[in-house]
């Protein structure tokens, strides 16, 4: 019986042993905290820097009710802020003008969302359009606005940009 016991004491204290080093093998090190999620103005920056490698003007909401002149055949691209989970988006209410196309998707603002934390609800991020100038000159103006349409009250932000296409010049980033 003694025998019995003893064989029972020793079995609880492997068991115990082995379950603890056990866990504490499989343990996860802590992760480090991710990286801070860039900011709008930081994603805008950063394309602005990039455009003109890859053919575009890039113009923000610090454009609003400017006019800026291009040359034929250019791609601007108009990036602004947005939150898509609340309703919100931008849209075009009116265009004067035909020497500026819309050539975005179903001739629509995009929404890009920020790159957020995990189980970051709600954070936000950007719409943007693309437009190009064809082969004939004279300013074509935009005008958007970011509402919600199906609210009966109607408010909302505005935004407009008025892009004069010139043959004897092409516009680079920094020339605006």
């Amino acid at each position: 019986m003694l025998f019995l016991v003893v064989v029972m004491v020793v079995l609880v204290i492997l068991t115990k042993m082995v379950s603890h080093s056990f866990k504490h093998s499989i343990a996860p090190s802590p992760l480090p905290p991710p990286p801070a999620p860039p900011s709008i103005a930081e994603v805008i920056t950063q394309m602005k820097t990039l455009a003109p490698s890859m053919g575009k003007i890039v113009l923000s909401k610090a454009d609003n009710g400017k006019t800026v002149i291009i040359g034929l055949d250019e791609t601007v691209r108009i990036i602004l802020p947005g939150n898509a989970t609340t309703g919100f988006f931008w849209r075009i209410t009116n265009s004067t003008g035909k020497t500026v196309q819309i050539t975005s998707p179903n001739k629509k603002f995009i929404y890009e969302s920020s790159p957020h934390p995990i189980n970051f609800a709600g954070g936000g991020g950007f719409y943007h359009i693309d437009l190009m100038s064809g082969t004939d000159q004279g300013p074509t103006t935009f005008y958007f606005i970011y509402d919600r349409p199906f609210d009966e009250k109607k408010f909302g932000y505005d935004y407009s940009i008025t892009l004069d296409v010139r043959k004897e010049k092409k516009t680079t980033q920094h020339e605006r």
